[in-house]
């Protein structure tokens, strides 16, 4: 149990150099960036909480059920199982629907267009 802790804290730091070390390319589009820093604070989270309180890690932040292992291998730092990121998922949908938009702003993105709405419209939806 304890080894498997051990993996998980490796991954997880692992993945936050990544992100850190992405973040430091100054030719990262701003919006990508924006995505990237939530990463990483999702993934500091789930270091805190293996390291404070390893019991926690792996429970739902909504329903306190156990998140299933195979989820927990793909996103290490999943917060919420299955079920309950769906509920959020639909729930940030309804009350953000301006993020629907910048999502698909972003996919017809191209390097030659101008972003600074696209950066302007992400910051003003933040909560």
């Amino acid at each position: 149990m304890r080894n498997d802790f051990r993996e998980k804290i490796q991954v997880l730091s692992d993945k936050a150099n990544d992100l850190r070390r992405k973040l430091d390319d100054p030719y990262r589009h701003e919006t990508h960036r924006l995505f990237m820093l939530s990463q990483l604070k999702q993934v500091s989270i789930a270091l805190l909480k293996i390291r404070i309180t390893p019991a926690a890690y792996g429970s739902c932040e909504k329903c306190e059920e156990l998140i299933e292992e195979a989820r927990l291998a793909i996103i290490p730092e999943a917060q919420f199982c299955v079920d309950c990121a769906e509920e959020q998922e639909k729930l940030q949908r309804k009350t953000a629907p301006e993020l629907t938009d910048l999502a698909k702003d972003c996919e017809t993105f191209s390097p030659e267009d101008p972003h600074e709405n696209i950066v302007a419209r992400f910051k003003a939806a933040e909560v």
